[in-house]
């Protein structure tokens, strides 16, 4: 793809873009419903004033971080390319931006033949403001090139009555290569690729198809959230299939169940989405995959349908936790799948393997026939800062995960506390034997008339490593309280939501608080653990409050319909993105 390398440095300097569908749509329209994929950018122009001076870029370029960014080596590059631009083409950034680049901008790939990448295919495509602008603008970069030597000549083509340009470019011609590129203006619309077939295709389309007719790229992207997007990139799977058939056809005979297993996940994708879309307070980045469901193998389908439903766990967790994760993954429909891409004999092995291995922990034979079942698939992960009245600076931790004797031919609880027993003993038995001041020791204690189990002694303020089975969870706590939180959910916790499972929040908002907050203990904790002075470590910790000052929140969802699953990650910003 080394030939479109002029296409994808232009494209990697355009921010990302908005709703202007009118421009975005009269580009996709031109695109062949056949490339590999296709990468839009829309209404530059819009989000670049809006942002200019937003609350968050006054906040960023005052920060030491905007003043290193505004110093760096990245920023002098720029200027000087503006300064050649100026003086050749009259033209600076902000008026390529407003006048050329502002409205849309499509750049589409498509893939050779198997065995053939020479016959890749590639075209750039944009929507200007303005079309006297766009021409004079490509005039000046002719007559500039052929001035220079870079140009030899710009010849006219037709195809079906209809006027095109070949540019035959001296620096390939001296090369051996393909001496042309090939580009088509209609109106303020400018297309350019290597091939002149790409260009007579284009051709076509924007004579042929019809004007209100939905293109594939489009539907794609409205079915997965993005039409809107300021950045998306679609990937049309059915583009790399011949591909796909021809690794399997010359694949060894040692690989070939990896590989067909691998194409039949592949085959069932019918379209992949990722995008980017700021909003007032947040930068929405999204994935998003359509398939069909029904052709999956069993074990991916009770994946699927596991993962769609929300983790209870989130109903446990406060919004303000330092960081939170939770989910639900069926273990057994995992194993199961993973083990497609192996032999019957390599499957054979990793589960007797995995017998082993939890025989000695459990005692049980079958762990994956009789344990694995009863596990999950509801998990969740939580970590929140001490009350501010608590004198214990450390943040509080729990692990819970849910466990059903049921799903199991014999009781398996006991067997889970039985290990978590060991492990305690076994920890603390060392620690005594080193320590005999303050020793630790394991006692017993009750939360909602259920046992937990806890450790006393030798232990940093407010950490009291503590487990049991409670609400049909195994948890594992740093503290007794943190499992009484857990029984008890404050009542200001949000319902979960099937519309929208989220999987993981971190707070940087209640992050700063709590470091501001615990500075003192911190810094003094990290002096004696990692063998820096003080003032070391206090700058350190300033550093790192300094990189959390610009966002508050970061939370991972997913949601979607039957057939497709979109996860999107959201970074809020601690001040507005627009003016």
């Amino acid at each position: 793809m080394r030939k479109y390398g002029l296409i994808l440095s232009l494209a990697t300097l355009l921010p990302a873009a908005s709703p202007a569908a009118g421009p975005r749509e009269e580009l996709l329209r031109l695109v062949p419903d056949s490339v590999g994929f296709c990468v839009v950018i829309q209404d530059l122009r819009g989000h670049a004033d809006a942002l200019r001076d937003s609350p968050f870029l006054q906040q960023l370029s005052q920060s030491p971080v905007g003043v290193k960014i505004r110093a760096g080596d990245d920023v002098k590059k720029l200027d000087r390319i503006e300064s050649k631009m100026r003086e050749k083409l009259g033209f600076d950034w902000k008026r390529l931006r407003e006048d050329i680049l502002g409205d849309a901008l499509v750049l589409a790939y498509r893939p050779g033949p198997p065995g053939k990448p020479e016959q890749e295919q590639g075209v750039l495509l944009l929507r200007a403001r303005n079309e006297k602008v766009l021409v004079d603008l490509i005039e000046s970069i002719n007559k500039v090139q052929r001035d220079e030597g870079e140009l030899k000549a710009v010849e006219e083509c037709r195809y079906k009555d209809i006027v095109y340009y070949r540019r035959l470019e001296r620096v390939k011609c001296a090369e051996g290569g393909k001496p042309s590129t090939f580009y088509y203006l209609h109106g303020p619309i400018l297309a350019v690729s290597p091939q002149e077939d790409m260009i007579r295709q284009i051709i076509d389309l924007d004579h042929l198809r019809v004007a209100d007719a939905v293109p594939e790229s489009a539907r794609r992207l409205r079915e997965l959230d993005a039409e809107r997007a300021l950045l998306a990139v679609w990937i049309n799977p059915r583009a790399f299939d011949a591909e796909l058939d021809s690794k399997i056809a010359a694949a060894p005979a040692e690989r070939l169940i990896a590989v067909k297993q691998f194409a039949l996940y592949w085959k069932a994708l019918e379209s992949v989405v990722v995008s980017l879309s700021p909003a007032e307070r947040e930068i929405r980045m999204t994935l998003g995959v359509r398939a069909r469901v029904e052709t999956l193998p069993p074990a991916a389908r009770r994946l699927f349908e596991t993962a769609t439903i929300p983790s209870e766990t989130w109903r446990r967790f406060p919004d303000s936790a330092l960081l939170a994760a939770g989910g639900r993954v069926d273990g057994t429909a995992l194993l199961e799948a993973i083990g497609g891409f192996l032999t019957p004999q390599q499957r054979d092995r990793l589960h007797a393997a995995m017998n082993r291995q939890f025989q000695t922990l459990l005692g049980e034979e079958n762990f994956v026939g009789e344990v694995m079942p009863a596990l999950g698939p509801d998990w969740g992960l939580c970590v929140r800062a001490p009350a501010a009245s608590d004198k214990n600076w450390l943040p509080r931790s729990l692990f819970a995960l849910r466990v059903d004797g049921k799903r199991s031919k014999r009781p398996i609880e006991p067997k889970l506390l039985g290990l978590l027993d060991f492990a305690a003993r076994l920890l603390i038995f060392l620690h005594n034997g080193q320590k005999t001041e303050r020793p630790l020791s394991l006692k017993t204690g009750e939360v909602d008339g259920r046992e937990v189990r806890y450790m006393t002694g030798n232990l940093l303020s407010g950490f009291q490593p503590s487990y049991g089975l409670l609400d049909g969870y195994l948890v594992v706590s740093s503290s007794l309280d943190e499992i009484q939180s857990f029984a008890h959910p404050a009542p200001s916790i949000a319902p979960v939501s099937n519309g929208s499972a989220p999987l993981l929040r971190v707070s940087f908002k209640d992050w700063r608080g709590y470091v501001k907050q615990r500075r003192e203990p911190i810094v003094q904790f990290l002096a004696e653990h990692c063998s820096s002075s003080r003032e070391v470590v206090a700058q350190g910790v300033n550093g790192f409050l300094a990189g959390l000052q610009f966002i508050d929140r970061l939370e991972l969802r997913r949601h979607g319909a039957p057939g497709q699953m979109v996860l999107t990650l959201s970074l809020q910003s601690a001040h507005s993105l627009k003016k």
